[in-house]
């Protein structure tokens, strides 16, 4: 309409002036060039030798295939059930640039079939193109290439990989899905781990459905657009005497269209904590229904109706409002060691469950067996263990709640829309004093009043009696710190010697004993040993606190250096694994943040004593940088005092999360770090 009303202007000045009209035909021109850019320019079916040339596209090279094109288009049908399934076609177009890309001609497609609806896949065809000279030489999928095969009791799976594929081909294949899952509508994933060149999604949809859309990533869509229409459907509907009838339903429509183009490889990086949250997509979330003649009907709960449903679930809440009588004989077995002090009770109560429950499966928020099972096998998912530590501090009249999150690998949560599918952890929170304690008694050596750090992941939700609270979980407030003091001398013999004490922060200290837990003490030990370096050799390693969960565990190693009798000695000034000796930012760009499980004070102190006829030939340089203004700061200072020379490096990140356009700043950091960290002390014997 716009473009309509501009026309007419121009077509009254081009009366008066005539001049006007080369203009005129300039605008016609560039809008016309426009429209043909928001169109795909690919006749599906039909490779010309023309397409297998993408220089002009100017493609990493470094990637093993590119996405030419990858179409879908769905809309809703009426099924036999007597009401709307929907048809998904997709088309793809893909170039191997590499063997190790092969593997794309192979696809996977899964089907269900259940009482609740059927996912059936159907008319699938494709074909391989290779150049040879100035022919196109085509190699079609036969149908005796499409396999079927089961999976479990409702879901199956159709196979097919397309012949001839070679670096150099163009592969292409489309295929339909039916669905009967209306509730959310298929996804639609613009990005890739290959550079996407095109990738479009229509979604036609009748007016009696209205969706709530949820879209990520960070490249701009190249087209975005909706247009209104009418569409009749077919339903068979079941009868009189038990016969299907057919049902013609009328209905206006909405089309939206989404396009991007040129979307660069998405792929695993450093520091990220799930793609899912960063990959270009859109879902689809069923909001309400509104039948002709009928009142709007809302589908989606709000937060409030949602606390209602979880409270009244037999696999959530409804254990946690009984009398639970049973509880009784498992607080009986728990020894507390100060029943007037509150906080000591519940930690008391945790200890226990943490001790002597087992847990099967840390992604959870329903309970697959109920309480009176899960004490009974001592065993349980994450949402059975933590749901019983808050039933037991319920028992003995104390404020405690469950808290359901989405773990960092799991993806983020939205705070606006109750979508209990994004959920897949459970954890108890206790009130005391207006404020909250979070346990979580379904990992064995983390301690009272702790969390891993793969929980801090923004938005939770806090299930009380009436409502559900948002709570952030956020990793920014997270600072890890870890003090490594090292001492060197040289013994009554001349050689060097050294202590190294390492008091860990809480998260180093929690993978530490889990490393203990799985490769044993006598092997971390040696990890421990490997880790100080080939240029020492190790007496001793005692680790403090190894099975006191509640606090940070210290590490403490005696060494001998090896090269104590050379008239030259370079020396190592970082022992222990405190050196800073690759730069984990390694990309030349980054399109989605730098996701660390939470900022960092890292301090570490070398005290060295020169052996006797040694004198200092060379020493670091004393330097502080900063990151940003107040993001983090590097500094490491040297000081020379006749034999002897101190040490300090001190590194802080004042945050874990960093905005893709801080990437190089960050990089740039770390690559100073890691230079520094480099250098040497050089000692020579005296002339």
């Amino acid at each position: 309409m716009l473009f309509l009303n501009t026309f007419d202007v121009f077509k009254i000045q081009v009366t008066f002036m005539r001049s006007s009209l080369a203009l005129l035909t300039l605008l016609l021109f560039a809008y016309a060039n426009v429209i043909a850019q928001d169109k795909l320019d690919i006749k599906w079916g039909k490779v010309a030798p023309a397409d297998f040339d993408l220089s002009a596209k100017k493609i990493d090279t470094s990637n093993y295939a590119v996405i030419m094109a990858a179409v879908g288009d769905l809309e809703f049908e009426g099924n036999k059930n007597g009401g709307f399934s929907t048809k998904l076609q997709v088309r793809k177009r893909i170039k191997i640039l590499n063997k190790k890309a092969e593997d794309l001609a192979t696809v996977v497609l899964y089907t269900v079939t259940s009482q609740n609806g059927e996912v059936q896949v159907s008319d699938i065809k494709g074909a391989t193109y290779n150049l040879t000279g100035d022919n196109v030489e085509v190699s079609e999928l036969r149908k005796d290439a499409i396999f079927t095969e089961k999976v479990d009791k409702e879901r199956g799976r159709k196979k097919f990989t397309l012949p001839n594929v070679k670096e150099g081909s163009i592969i292409e294949y489309t295929y339909v899905l039916r669905s009967d899952f209306i509730f959310n509508l298929r996804p639609w994933f613009f990005q890739d781990a290959y550079p996407v060149l095109w990738s479009e999604y229509s979604v036609t949809i009748p007016d009696m459905y209205n969706y709530v859309t949820l879209t990520k990533g960070y490249h701009p869509f190249h087209a975005k657009d909706q247009k209104r229409g009418f569409q009749s459907y077919t339903v068979m509907v079941e009868g009189d005497n038990q016969r299907s009838e057919r049902v013609s339903v009328n209905a206006n429509t909405t089309q939206a269209r989404w396009v991007m183009k040129d979307v660069p490889a998405l792929k695993q990086e450093r520091f990220t904590s799930t793609l899912a949250n960063h990959i270009s997509s859109i879902e689809f979330q069923l909001s309400s229904i509104r039948y002709e003649g009928r009142p709007e009907r809302s589908v989606m709960d709000t937060w409030d109706q949602l606390v209602k449903s979880f409270n009244e679930r037999e696999d959530f809440g409804l254990y946690l409002s009984r009398n639970n009588g049973f509880l009784d004989d498992e607080l009986a077995k728990i020894r507390f060691k100060n029943t007037q002090d509150t906080m000591q009770r519940v930690k008391d109560v945790f200890t226990y469950v943490r001790n002597n429950y087992t847990c099967t499966d840390h992604d959870a928020v329903y309970m697959d067996k109920n309480l009176r099972d899960v004490i009974k096998t001592k065993s349980g998912n994450v949402a059975e263990i933590n749901l019983l530590l808050v039933a037991l501090l319920r028992h003995i009249k104390l404020d405690a709640y469950p808290l359901i999150l989405s773990t960092r690998d799991n993806g983020v949560t939205s705070e606006l829309y109750p979508l209990i599918q994004k959920y897949n952890y459970v954890i108890c929170a206790w009130q005391i004093n207006n404020e909250y304690h979070f346990f979580d008694a379904s990992r064995s050596m983390l301690g009272f009043d702790r969390l891993t750090s793969d929980v801090y992941n923004g938005h939770a939700r806090l299930i009380t009696e009436n409502q559900a609270l948002a709570v952030t979980l956020d990793p920014d407030a997270l600072q890890e710190v870890e003090k490594t003091v090292v001492f060197i001398s040289p013994n009554d013999k001349g050689k060097l010697e050294g202590i190294l004490s390492d008091e860990l922060g809480y998260f180093q200290s929690y993978d530490l004993r889990y490393a203990a837990k799985k490769m044993g003490v006598n092997e971390l030990h040696k990890s421990i040993k490997k880790s100080m370096g080939t240029d020492v050799t190790v007496d001793t390693v005692y680790i403090d606190s190894l099975d006191n969960f509640d606090v940070e565990a210290k590490l403490n190693v005696q060494f001998k250096l090896n090269n104590a009798e050379e008239d030259i000695l370079y020396i190592s000034p970082f022992f222990g694994g405190s050196r800073v000796t690759e730069n984990p930012f390694v990309k030349a760009e980054r399109f989605y943040p730098v996701e660390m499980p939470y900022g960092k004070d890292e301090t570490y102190l070398l005290n060295l004593e020169l052996p006797a006829g040694y004198v200092v030939d060379e020493v670091p340089k004393s330097t502080r940088i900063k990151l940003n203004e107040n993001d983090g700061m590097f500094e490491y200072l040297v000081q020379v005092s006749g034999s002897h020379i101190q040490l300090r490096s001190r590194l802080i990140i004042n945050k874990a999360t960093f905005d893709a356009e801080d990437y190089t700043t960050l990089r740039d950091f770390y690559a100073f770090i890691v230079k520094k960290h480099a250098e040497q002390i050089v000692i020579k014997k005296k002339s």
